[in-house]
C-alpha cells in the first residue's frame, strides 16, 4: 500500500517541474497559459500553482501572472554553493590533459596567493614539480593573473596594495601598472600567460572558470617546460584550454558567451 501511494505521487512531481521550467523560460505566465500550454485541467492547474505560490516556489504578481519565487532562487543558490568544484572539474581537467598531454591544474585565489585545488599530471616525460595545496604568486603565475583579472576594482586594488613584487625570475612583472596592463589583455583574450615569470624554464597558460553568477571562482592552467612548448602550436593549445574551461563553467551554471 505504501509503494502504491508513493507511485501515485510521482506525476505531481513531474507537473511541478514542468510548471517551474515553463515559467522560468517565459519569466511570467498566467494560470490560463499554464493550463493551456501544459495541457493541465484548469482546476488542477489552479491547485498546483496556488500550492507552489504558498511554498514560495512561485510568486503571484499584481496582474495575476506568476513568476519564479524567492524559494526557487534560494534552493538554486544552495545547490550551486554546495557543488564541490574540485570533483566537478575532474572530467574536464582530465579531458584537457588527454588532449594536450600537459600537466593541468585547477586553482583559486586565497588572500594574496593562488592555491592549487587539483592537479592531473601530464603525459610528457618531464612533469613540473607541483602539488595540490601549493601556493603561487598572483602576479607571476598565469593562474594568479586570471584570478586577478576579473576581480572588482575595489577588491583588485586592495589585493595589489598588499602585494610585494619579488623578482622570481628575470621575466617577473615588477610593478602594479605593468600588471594592470597585462590584466586588460587577459580579460580580452580569456587567457593569461606565465612566460617563465614564476619558475625559469616553465611556461603556463590559464583560463577563467565562471560560476552561475558570472563571477570568476577558479582558473584552469596548463604547465609545460620551455622545450615542450617549442614543439606546440600555442594558438591551438590556448583554444583547447578555453574550450574546456568554458565547458566547466557551463557545468557550474554559467550562462555567458563562449570564450
Amino acid at each position: 500500500m505504501m509503494e502504491d501511494n508513493v507511485f501515485k505521487k510521482v506525476p505531481a512531481v513531474y507537473r511541478v517541474v514542468n510548471v517551474l521550467d515553463y515559467i522560468v523560460r517565459r519569466h511570467t505566465a498566467s494560470l490560463t497559459d499554464i493550463h493551456r500550454d501544459l495541457h493541465l485541467a484548469k482546476s488542477s492547474a489552479y491547485v498546483l500553482v496556488q500550492s507552489m505560490a504558498d511554498t514560495g516556489l512561485l510568486k503571484k504578481n499584481p496582474d495575476n501572472t506568476y513568476s519564479p519565487g524567492m524559494k526557487l532562487y534560494e534552493l538554486g543558490h544552495q545547490a550551486v554553493s554546495h557543488l564541490d568544484i574540485a570533483s566537478e572539474s575532474y572530467s574536464y581537467l582530465k579531458a584537457l590533459r588527454d588532449l594536450t598531454r600537459l600537466t593541468v591544474h585547477l586553482g583559486v585565489a586565497e588572500g594574496t596567493d593562488a592555491i592549487y585545488l587539483s592537479k592531473i599530471d601530464g603525459l610528457q616525460s618531464v612533469i613540473p614539480n607541483t602539488w595540490i595545496g601549493k601556493r603561487l604568486s598572483l602576479y607571476s603565475s598565469s593562474l594568479g593573473k586570471v584570478l586577478l583579472a576579473w576581480m572588482g576594482d575595489n577588491e583588485l586594488h586592495a589585493v595589489l596594495s598588499r602585494l610585494t613584487f619579488i623578482p622570481r625570475t628575470p621575466n617577473t612583472i615588477s610593478d602594479a601598472q605593468t600588471l594592470l596592463s597585462e590584466l586588460e589583455q587577459v580579460r580580452e583574450n580569456y587567457v593569461a600567460v606565465d612566460r617563465e615569470e614564476d619558475v625559469e624554464g616553465i611556461i603556463c597558460f590559464a583560463s577563467p572558470v565562471f560560476s552561475h553568477t558570472g563571477r570568476v571562482i577558479a582558473g584552469v592552467s596548463l604547465s609545460a617546460t620551455r622545450n615542450q612548448i617549442a614543439d606546440i602550436n600555442t594558438d591551438e593549445l590556448t583554444a583547447t584550454l578555453k574550450l574546456q574551461a568554458f565547458a566547466l563553467s557551463r557545468s557550474l551554471g554559467y550562462q555567458g558567451e563562449p570564450y
